[in-house]
C-alpha cells in the first residue's frame, strides 16, 4: 500500500504586526477525494515574532522643565527619565546617555545612570553663576540596528538664600535741624544683594530714613 503525500503552504493574507497581534491558533483540515469523504485535523500555532519596528518613548518627566537648589553636594538626584519601547526582548530594552552639544550646555554637568535613567548632579552648581543648563537626554533601544528616541530637558538651579546684604558705605552721617517735623526725610541708604528679588529684603534703589519723635529710634524704611 502506498501512500501519496502532499503538501501546502500556508501563507498570510493580510500583514502582521506583533504590537497587535502576537499569537494566532489555526485549526487545519485535510479531506480525501474519496466516497465517503474523510479528513484528519491538526490544531497549529503561529508565533509572530518581533522587528524593531518602535522608536522608545520618553513618558517621565512629563514636563520638559525640573529643578535642583543651589550649593547641593554632587551625586545630588535631579530627576528620574523613563522610556518605553512597543517592541519586545532586546528591542525593547532602554538606555539612557546625555548627548554632547545638539545646542545644549550640561553634557558635563550631569550624569544619567544608562540602566534607571537617574539624572544627578556632577558638581557644586551655583545659581548666582547660572540659572538655566540644557540636556540632551537620548533614549536606545538595543534592537540592530538600535532607534533612538532625544528629548531636551532645562534644568532650573534654584536659589538659596546664601548672600547676606551689603551697605554701598561703611560710615553715615546725616545732619538735621532739630525742629524738622516728624516724617521729614533725614536721608538715605543703599544696600546691594546679588540674589534674586524673592530672597532680598532690601531694595538696591535704597531706603529713607525718617525722622520720629524722640526718644524712639530713628526707623528705616525697608523697601522703598
Amino acid at each position: 500500500m502506498l501512500k501519496e503525500r502532499c503538501s501546502r503552504n500556508i501563507v498570510t493574507k493580510d500583514s502582521l504586526d506583533r504590537e497587535q497581534k502576537e499569537v494566532y491558533d489555526l485549526v487545519i483540515e485535510a479531506r480525501d477525494q474519496g466516497t465517503p469523504s474523510r479528513s484528519s485535523r491538526v490544531s497549529a500555532k503561529v508565533i509572530v515574532l518581533d522587528e524593531n519596528d518602535n522608536y522608545p518613548e520618553i513618558i517621565d518627566p512629563q514636563e520638559d522643565v525640573v529643578s535642583v537648589r543651589e550649593e547641593q553636594s554632587p551625586e545630588t538626584e535631579v530627576v528620574r527619565v523613563k522610556a518605553i519601547d512597543a517592541d519586545k526582548g532586546e528591542n525593547a530594552t532602554v538606555t539612557y546617555s546625555i548627548l554632547e552639544d545638539r545646542g545644549t550646555d550640561g553634557y558635563g554637568i550631569f550624569s544619567i545612570d544608562p540602566v534607571t535613567g537617574v539624572i544627578r548632579t556632577r558638581m557644586i552648581l551655583d545659581h548666582e553663576e547660572r540659572t538655566i543648563y540644557r540636556l540632551a537626554v537620548a533614549a536606545t533601544d538595543n534592537g540592530n540596528p538600535p532607534r533612538q528616541t532625544v528629548r531636551t530637558l532645562r534644568v532650573e538651579v534654584l536659589d538659596l538664600n546664601d548672600n547676606r546684604p551689603t551697605f554701598t558705605s561703611s560710615s553715615l552721617i546725616f545732619r538735621v535741624r532739630e525742629d524738622v517735623p516728624i516724617g521729614f526725610i533725614v536721608g538715605s541708604v543703599a544696600t546691594s544683594d546679588s540674589r534674586e528679588q524673592d530672597n532680598m529684603i532690601t531694595s538696591n534703589s535704597g531706603g529713607h530714613i525718617t525722622s520720629v519723635q524722640l526718644p524712639h529710634p530713628i526707623p528705616v524704611n525697608k523697601i522703598t
